[in-house]
C-alpha cells in the first residue's frame, strides 16, 4: 500500500505542476495581454495549484463514476493535442488558427463518433478523433502556408526551412522519380551512410554474439520449429560477420557497403524480430526484445532510415512466416496486446521525436561550420579575393577576342596564320599560382564566378537581340577568321533574347573551335529552337574526353583540359542559360550533341521594347 501510494502521489503531483502552469502561463497571460511578471507568473501559478487540487478532491468525492470522468478526458485531450504536439516538436513552425481549425473538426468527428458507433465499437471513437485531427491539421496548414515550414533552430538564433514545398514536375514524373529502382537505393543508402555514419565492425561482432549467446530468448515447444530458428540464427550471424571483416572486401564491392549495411539491419533487426515473436506466440521475452529492437534501430540509422526498414522489415516477416510456416494464428491475451501496442506505439514516437531532434542538431552544427566565414556578410563581400581575380582574366580575355573579330581587317585576316589564331592564351593557364586558394574556397565557386560575372559584365552590355541574327554574324566571323565551315539550318526559329553579343560569341565559337579540333572534316549544321536555344549534332563521332571534364575549370584529367570550353560554360550561364554536351548511342552509330541554351526574353530575363 506505501508502495502503490508513492507511485499515486508522484503521479498527482506531476499532473497538478502542469495543471498550474497552464492555468496561468498558457491561459490567463495570454487573456492579460502577457502583463504579468515573472515573479507574479509563479505566485499565481501556486494559488492555480491550491484551487485545482481542491477542485478535483471535491470531484473525486462528489463522482459516482470518476474512472468515467478521467476516461472521458483522456478521449477529449488526447485528439486534440497528439498531433499537433509531435508536429512542434518536430519543428513544424506554430500556428493557432491552423490549431483552433483543426480541434473544431476534431470536436466535430468525435460527437458523431460518441453518438452513432454502437457500444461493442466505442474503442474506435478515439482512433477516428485522431485520424481526424491529424488530417484536418495538415490540410489546413497546408491551405493557409501553400508548403510546411519547419523551424531550425541553431543556438539563440531561429531560421525557417521548408519541409515541403509543392512540386512543379508532372505528377507521373514525380511518381517514376518516387520508384524505389536499385540504383535509386543505392544511392540513397551512399547518401544516408555518409551523412550519419555507420559502425559496422561494432554492429557485426554485438549481432554475431547475439545471435549465439542468449539460447533462452529461441526456445519453443514445438521441435520442428528449431530448424527455421536455426536457419534465421546463421544466416543473421554471417551477414553481420561480413560487416566485421568489410577491410577484405574486393574495391569493387565497397559501394555497395551501404546498402549491405541496410539490408543487414533490414534482417537483422525488425524482420528477426517480428518472426520470432509469431514462432513463440507473443512470449514476454520477445515483448521486451521489440522494444530493444525499435530503440537499437533509432540509434543506428536516421528517422526516415528507420520508418523505411521498420516497415518493410515487419510486412517482410509477417510474409515469410505466412508462407514458410503457414497462417498466422496469434493468440495474446488482453494484457499481452496491450503492451504490445502500447511499446510499439510509446518506443515508436520517442526514438522518432528524439532522432529528429538528434538529426536537427547535427544539421545545424553543420550549417554553422559551413556558414561560419559567411555569416552576416553582404552577397558583394562574400566574394572571394581569387574569384575576382579570375573574373577579371575572364574578361580580359573575352574583349581580346573579341576585339580581334572586329577590328582585324579581311587582308589582315588572310596573313594571319591559323595556328596563331588557335594560340590565344587563355587565362586559366595563368590561374595556377592561385590554385591553392581557390581549394580553399570550397565548392562555390563556379557560383561565385557566375554570379560575378553576371553582375559585372553581363547585365551593363547586354541587349535585345535576335539570337537568329546573332549565330549568323558569329558564324560569318568564324568562316572568315578559323576557315571552318558551318551554318545555319534552314529549319531554324527565332527569338528575342537578352543577351551580350560579344561574350555570347566567345561562348559559341569556343563551342565550334572544340568541335573541329576534335574533328576538322566535319561540317557543322546549327539549327535554333525557342525549347532547346542553340543546337550543334554531330553524327557518328565520339568525344576522346570524358564530358563531365569538358567543362570543368580544373579537370582531373590533364587531356580534357580546354579551358575555353569552361569559360564558355560560365558565360553561357550568367545569361540564364546552360551549356550540355550528351553522347548516345543509337543502334552501331554513335550520336554526339552541344546544346547551347539561351533563355528567350522574358524567362528569367529583361525585357524590351523590339529586338535589335
Amino acid at each position: 500500500m506505501a508502495g502503490l501510494l508513492g507511485i499515486v502521489t508522484s503521479t498527482i503531483d506531476s499532473y497538478l505542476h502542469a495543471m498550474g502552469v497552464t492555468a496561468v502561463h498558457d491561459i490567463l497571460q495570454p487573456a492579460l495581454g502577457h502583463r504579468l511578471k515573472e515573479a507574479t507568473e509563479i505566485r499565481y501559478t501556486r494559488y492555480a495549484t491550491v484551487l485545482l487540487s481542491l477542485g478535483a478532491i471535491y470531484a473525486a468525492l462528489h463522482t459516482q463514476n470518476f474512472l468515467g470522468l478521467l476516461v472521458l478526458s483522456l478521449e477529449l485531450a488526447g485528439p486534440l493535442l497528439m498531433v499537433p504536439i509531435i508536429a512542434g516538436m518536430m519543428g513544424l513552425k506554430p500556428d493557432k488558427r491552423v490549431f483552433y481549425g483543426a480541434a473544431g473538426v476534431t470536436l466535430v468527428a468525435y460527437l458523431i463518433a460518441k453518438l452513432r458507433l454502437p457500444v461493442d465499437q466505442e474503442h474506435l471513437v478515439a482512433l477516428t478523433s485522431v485520424l481526424a485531427n491529424g488530417a484536418s491539421f495538415f490540410g489546413f496548414y497546408r491551405l493557409r502556408h501553400k508548403r510546411f515550414v519547419t523551424v531550425q533552430r541553431a543556438q539563440a538564433t531561429e531560421s525557417y526551412a521548408y519541409l515541403y514545398r509543392p512540386p512543379r514536375k508532372p505528377f507521373l514524373e514525380r511518381l517514376g522519380d518516387s520508384i524505389p529502382t536499385p540504383r535509386r537505393i543505392i544511392a540513397y543508402s551512399q547518401k544516408q551512410v555518409e551523412k550519419y555514419g555507420a559502425p559496422y565492425a561494432l554492429l557485426g561482432v554485438f549481432c554475431c554474439i547475439n545471435y549465439t549467446f542468449p539460447y533462452f530468448m529461441w526456445k519453443h515447444e514445438t521441435t520442428s520449429m528449431y530448424t527455421t530458428m536455426l536457419y534465421l540464427r546463421v544466416l543473421g550471424a554471417v551477414l553481420c560477420g561480413l560487416l566485421i571483416v568489410k577491410d577484405k572486401w574486393p574495391a569493387s564491392f565497397l559501394p555497395y557497403l551501404p546498402t549491405y549495411w541496410h539490408l543487414t539491419l533490414l534482417y537483422c533487426l525488425p524482420f528477426t524480430s517480428t518472426v520470432m515473436f509469431l514462432l513463440t506466440q507473443g512470449s514476454m521475452e520477445w515483448l521486451i526484445n521489440v522494444a530493444l529492437t525499435i530503440m537499437f534501430l533509432i540509434v543506428l540509422v536516421d528517422w526516415l532510415s528507420f520508418v523505411i526498414l521498420t516497415a518493410l522489415g515487419i510486412s517482410l516477416g509477417l510474409l515469410f512466416y505466412t508462407l514458410a510456416i503457414g497462417p498466422i494464428a496469434l493468440q495474446l491475451d488482453f494484457s499481452t496486446g496491450y503492451l504490445l501496442v502500447y511499446t510499439c506505439i510509446f518506443s515508436t514516437l520517442i526514438a522518432l521525436l528524439f532522432a529528429r531532434r538528434r538529426e536537427q542538431h547535427l544539421e545545424a552544427k553543420l550549417r554553422e561550420i559551413s556558414d561560419h566565414h559567411h555569416a552576416n556578410k553582404p552577397v558583394a563581400a562574400d566574394i572571394y579575393p581569387a574569384v575576382c581575380r579570375i573574373v577579371t582574366m575572364i574578361e580580359q580575355q573575352v574583349l581580346e577576342f573579341s576585339n580581334n573579330y572586329r577590328q582585324q581587317s579581311e587582308a589582315s585576316i588572310q596573313l594571319t596564320s591559323q595556328g596563331e589564331l588557335l594560340t590565344t592564351p587563355d587565362c586559366l593557364l595563368y590561374l595556377f599560382p592561385t590554385a591553392l586558394e581557390i581549394i580553399k574556397y570550397g565548392a562555390d565557386m563556379d557560383n561565385h564566378l557566375v554570379q560575378e560575372i553576371k553582375q559585372a559584365h553581363i547585365d551593363p552590355q547586354a541587349n535585345l537581340l535576335s539570337l537568329k541574327a546573332c549565330v549568323t554574324s558569329i558564324l560569318e566571323n568564324y568562316r572568315i577568321l578559323d576557315r571552318q565551315d558551318a551554318a545555319i539550318d534552314t529549319a531554324s526559329e527565332d527569338y528575342p533574347t537578352y543577351a551580350s553579343f560579344t561574350h555570347l560569341q566567345y561562348a559559341l565559337i569556343h563551342v565550334l573551335r572544340f568541335i573541329h579540333a576534335c574533328d576538322p572534316d566535319t561540317g557543322v549544321s546549327l539549327k535554333i529552337t525557342s525549347t532547346e536555344g542553340i543546337h550543334i549534332s554531330l553524327h557518328g563521332k565520339s568525344l576522346p574526353y570524358a564530358i563531365q571534364q569538358l567543362f570543368s575549370l580544373f579537370p582531373a584529367q590533364t587531356s580534357a583540359k580546354h579551358p575555353g570550353l569552361a569559360i564558355s560554360r560560365l558565360l553561357i550561364e550568367a545569361h540564364g542559360g546552360q551549356l550540355l554536351c550528351r553522347t548516345h548511342t543509337i543502334g552501331q552509330s554513335l550520336y554526339t550533341e552541344f546544346i547551347l541554351l539561351i533563355p528567350p526574353a522574358g524567362l528569367g530575363t529583361r525585357e524590351h521594347s523590339s529586338p535589335t
